[in-house]
């Protein structure tokens, strides 16, 4: 695991170092920190969002599920197996002087990359971090493909390997190594 930078360093995560920065090569929003696998297929993203109000902690990994879900055009193809919530202990390194609630949906959704016909079931890991008294929800994903469609391109670079972690393993790993260093990050 190496640790990197995030939003400037203003936040750090540990991350495997076959994980590379997406915005090398490609645009990515400023709200967001995406970190890719070529080989595995696999994405990390760091999402700094607005906190919806409206909708009850309980309800928040879900929710954010089901936003993801329709970001990949898979609302009608998705389905959410487990909301877990998040202790202390599943977030050890991340110290906040706010009060926070966090949990987290584990789901699979049929996603294409690229608007392609071809469609790859993913499981899909995210970590809600609410923190209302910023008006701020920080969000983790993880996706690891399940299986790919044979006339997806993710089909020509997709390496399959019995040696790749665990994909619980990682997305709870790298959430117990999330911290923040600058919490003026959040400030309007």
């Amino acid at each position: 695991m190496r640790l990197v930078d995030l939003y400037g360093g203003a936040m750090k995560a540990s991350l495997p170092p076959r994980f590379f920065d997406a915005s090398n090569v490609r645009h990515v929003p400023d709200h967001q920190e995406v970190f890719t696998d070529s080989n595995t297929d696999q994405a990390l993203i760091f999402e700094i969002v607005s906190h919806v109000s409206d909708v009850p902690d309980a309800e928040a990994a879900g929710f954010h599920f089901r936003e993801i879900a329709a970001t990949n055009d898979s609302l009608d193809q998705m389905q959410i197996a487990e909301i877990i919530n998040l202790t202390p202990g599943h977030l050890p390194s991340l110290r906040s002087p706010h009060n926070l609630f966090a949990s987290a949906a584990v789901g699979l959704q049929s996603v294409s990359k690229f608007r392609e016909t071809a469609r790859n079931t993913v499981k899909v890991f995210v970590a809600t971090l609410r923190i209302p008294s910023i008006s701020t929800e920080i969000l983790v994903s993880l996706t690891t493909p399940i299986s790919i469609h044979p006339e997806s391109s993710s089909a020509l670079s997709f390496v399959p390997n019995s040696e790749t972690e665990d994909p619980s393993r990682l997305f709870f790993s790298v959430l117990s190594s999330l911290s923040v260093i600058d919490w003026g990050l959040f400030c309007p």
